[in-house]
């Protein structure tokens, strides 16, 4: 065989080695790392910028092994993290409705139920007489505790069958209402009598301050419209 002719192969070997190893190494693709152990290797922190929409078409679901869930949703999730009680919190009854939820930053949590995003505060009298525990006859100030008075409220244990001195009722099947932390609230007074009520603020830890102008009288207008917002 002529020299020229070796060459020749000598230079297609050569060519097809370097393709035959790619070919071989797209199997596995590593992020910050040589050396990917499984088909997507990622090396570091996984933003993700979009979820599937529920019950969307490119939605996947898979069992604990990896394989891929052929009757849809019949799979346990386990998420867990250091800050979670107990490291491992499992939802199996759809009765508690706990949700898969990533944040702006990608970051995938769990939360234990699809919340409003606000509600109203519980209906209560406000004070406007002296006598009131709340009241500072210094500043003429009245203090009124919000969020006290939402958590009491719902953090009553209700009855189905209420007694003649009961004042509160509930469904029998009804179970307990969930309350939340003040620091996850914020709080808002939507509207309130100016007639009445003047020098209105609210802390951010759910404390009322407002002062009862002189002479006023309270009539059908004289309340307020307290609204509560999950942070």
């Amino acid at each position: 065989m002529k020299a020229t002719s070796l060459k020749k192969i000598s230079f297609w070997v050569l060519l097809a080695l370097p393709l035959g190893m790619w070919g071989q190494s797209i199997d596995a693709v590593g992020i910050n790392t040589r050396k990917p152990t499984e088909l997507l290797n990622v090396n570091g922190t996984v933003r993700i910028r979009e979820l599937p929409q529920n019950g969307s078409t490119n939605s996947i679901r898979t069992q604990s092994n990896g394989i891929v869930s052929a009757a849809g949703k019949d799979q346990e999730f386990k998420i867990s993290d250091n800050n979670v009680d107990n490291a491992t919190h499992t939802f199996r009854d759809p009765d508690q409705r706990g949700v898969l939820h990533a944040n702006d930053q990608g970051v995938i949590g769990a939360a234990p139920a699809a919340k409003p995003l606000f509600f109203h505060m519980p209906c209560m009298v406000l004070p406007l007489e002296t006598t009131f525990s709340g009241y500072n006859p210094t500043t003429q100030e009245f203090v009124v505790d919000l969020y006290q008075t939402y958590a009491d409220q719902f953090a009553t244990h209700y009855v189905a069958s209420p007694t003649p001195t009961s004042t509160s009722a509930a469904s029998n099947t009804a179970g307990e209402l969930p309350v939340e932390q003040a620091a996850d609230l914020e709080y808002y007074i939507t509207y309130y009598d100016p007639l009445v009520f003047s020098n209105v603020s609210v802390d951010n830890d759910g404390k009322l301050h407002y002062k009862v102008i002189p002479g006023a009288e309270a009539t059908q207008n004289t309340f307020m419209n307290v609204i509560f917002k999950v942070k």
